[in-house]
């Protein structure tokens, strides 16, 4: 959502607009950061991992393919194949 506001603090935002912070999310930028007018805050889930990419790319330094690879983990793509036996019973019914 966009807001028009004249606060600068990122707590000062997000109170200013009704917005709460759980206990399990975090905020990006920090709560106690300032904040410029064009930077987004972003609320996520604390469990979710950063990625390393958006550090790079925010920086003042020229982004290349090779460094963007370097950052990502190797995706393994695997097909397993399992039998297994599924428990059946049988029941028999006299129609007539």
């Amino acid at each position: 959502m966009k807001v028009l506001t004249s606060k600068t603090k990122v707590s000062e935002i997000l109170k200013e607009n009704n917005i709460i912070v759980k206990e399990n999310e975090r905020v990006i930028p920090d709560l106690e950061e300032e904040i410029s007018p064009t930077k987004k805050i972003t609320i996520t889930d604390k469990s979710q991992q950063e990625v390393e990419i958006a550090k790079i790319s925010e920086s003042d330094i020229d982004v290349t393919l090779d460094t963007l690879l370097k950052a990502y983990d190797t995706i393994t793509e695997k097909i397993e194949i399992i039998e297994e036996a599924i428990p059946f019973e049988t029941v028999t019914k006299d129609v007539s």
